[in-house]
């Protein structure tokens, strides 16, 4: 009888630390992949606000485009 308590309490331990291994690793997994997209998205706003020189697209000129009211 205790014997069997012992191997369900261990067997219970061991099945907790593979759902928590498994939910550590999901976690830490998904925190990389946000701290990934937010350097991309800083990426590129510093890409977008480039300095041009030269001739210029409209493209490139983009939300520059400033007009005054005649």
């Amino acid at each position: 009888m205790q014997d069997e308590t012992v191997e369900r309490v261990v067997a219970l331990c061991i099945q907790g630390g593979k759902i928590s291994e498994q939910i550590l690793k999901v976690s830490i997994r998904e925190a990389l992949a946000e701290m990934e997209r937010q350097k991309e998205a800083k990426h590129r706003q510093k890409k977008g606000c480039a300095a041009y020189r030269g001739k210029q697209s409209m493209e490139n000129y983009g939300s520059r485009v400033v007009t005054f009211p005649v």
